[in-house]
């Protein structure tokens, strides 16, 4: 992310849900303790999501709001999460 900012002035990052990139999140959450990623030039996506409330425990969403989007210091606007329909 760092060389993608440096070369562009700008990262798009899309997360995905379920179990398997949980440890990813982690991973990225203790680099926002170490300040190594530029997260203000950092915008972020969700590829999926179940269609269940936010706050499901089955929300994808929620997964990766508990363990990495808790942990960044940037604005809201800056992520777009998926919309539920219906």
């Amino acid at each position: 992310m760092r060389e993608s900012v440096a070369l562009r002035g700008r990262c798009f990052l899309s997360l995905a849900g379920g179990t398997t990139p949980h440890l990813l999140y982690k991973m990225l959450a203790r680099e926002v303790v170490t300040g190594d990623v530029p997260w203000q030039d950092v915008e972020v996506f969700f590829s999926d999501e179940r269609d269940v409330p936010p706050d499901h425990i089955e929300s994808n969403y929620g997964m990766i709001q508990r363990t990495l989007l808790d942990n960044l210091p940037w604005h809201p606007t800056a992520f777009t999460p998926c919309r539920r329909t219906g």
